[in-house]
């Protein structure tokens, strides 16, 4: 059997070898199908499929306060809310916060140059909540969010390459934002994107001390949206349901201006992160597995087209005794080689771009 088909497959390799023209269109047919379905694979897989870097992220929540009516509609908590629902709760172990309008561009300057920066301002206990450690340096701690502690900043993994070149040297060094020194601490990993599009995590209570517009300064301190872990065996619907039960008393330290009645709106942090990504990427999917079947659909129309003219060589190897199952097969090593040849073009062009 071995013997059979490396005959086939020297058969075979002769008779592409004699339609050139053919062999070329059909493998680069299929190659633009493989390629577009390999990269979309990718993405959705990088996207949507692996895990994010968090530890247990079935159990982190991300929370805001919605009109009953308009429940898309979004109003912060008060960080005062945040503070008494930290271990207070049955089902919330622990609680933080990020800024309501983060991330917000702001202009930072470092050794003289300005430059813009996507910057979230967070609590002390954000990462410890999400469960991320940094690459390098260290992560953010409850004392850094008081008042007079120094300022500190995280930089996000892609500002780290872009900026400083993937250097360790950026331990130490101080932005500028607000006219206030920011000591960078820590680098986060490569895939911490929350909130998304972000590039550095500062503290809330320094970074709220460098704005001078009172107004702006006291809306970055108290509006934040929640992020929290949940304690094992809970799920996001009990934290919803616990959150609503509570939600009367919450509005008693509502920040100013909030309307009353406003109803807890709970989402798992991986809807948060991947956002309405997902139906756009799952279309993008379909879409493309439908190119690669017009392509397979086009590369089988020229084998037909082929196979037509080929009638006559196939008549005389039966009239020599070929047998049908011999035929098909060497018929089958053919489109082995196409596709294989499309795969390895496709391969090497993903690898390329």
């Amino acid at each position: 059997m071995i013997e059979q088909w490396s005959q086939d497959l020297r058969m075979a390799w002769r008779a592409v070898r004699r339609a050139p023209a053919f062999a070329l269109v059909a493998t680069l047919t299929l190659a633009v199908g493989i390629y577009g379905t390999t990269a979309m694979f990718a993405i959705v897989q990088g996207v949507l499929l692996q895990p994010l870097p968090v530890r247990d992220q079935d159990q982190v929540i991300v929370a805001w306060r919605g009109s009953p009516g308009a429940p898309a509609t979004r109003w912060p908590f008060h960080a005062d809310d945040l503070r008494r629902l930290s271990g207070s709760t049955r089902v919330l172990d622990t609680v933080a916060g990020v800024g309501y309008q983060s991330p917000a561009r702001v202009v930072a300057i470092e050794e003289g140059v300005a430059g813009y920066l996507r910057l979230a301002p967070v609590t002390g206990g954000f990462f410890d909540v999400l469960g991320i450690g940094p690459v390098l340096g260290r992560a953010f701690t409850p004392s850094d969010d008081v008042a007079g502690a120094a300022p500190v900043a995280l930089v996000a993994y892609g500002l780290w390459q872009r900026r400083y070149g993937g250097s360790p040297a950026v331990i130490g060094r101080r932005l500028i934002i607000n006219e206030q020194r920011f000591t960078i601490v820590g680098v986060m990993p490569a895939d911490v994107d929350y909130p998304r599009g972000v590039e550095a995590w500062v503290p809330v209570t320094p970074f709220a001390a460098s704005i001078a517009n009172p107004t702006f300064r006291d809306a970055v301190a108290t509006e934040l949206l929640m992020v929290a872990r949940m304690r094992p065996g809970f799920t996001t619907d009990h934290a919803a349901a616990e959150l609503r039960a509570i939600a009367q008393s919450l509005d008693t330290t509502a920040a100013a201006g909030n309307p009353q009645g406003l109803v807890p709106v709970v989402q798992s942090y991986e809807d948060a992160v991947v956002g309405d990504v997902r139906r756009a990427l799952l279309i993008l999917a379909a879409a493309v597995a439908l190119l690669l079947l017009v392509a397979c659909a086009n590369a089988a129309n020229l084998l037909l087209m082929r196979g037509e003219q080929r009638r006559p060589e196939v008549a005389l190897r039966a009239a020599l005794g070929a047998s049908r199952a011999r035929l098909v097969r060497q018929l089958g090593a053919e489109s082995l080689l196409l596709a294989s040849g499309a795969g390895a073009i496709a391969l090497l062009v993903t690898i390329a771009v």
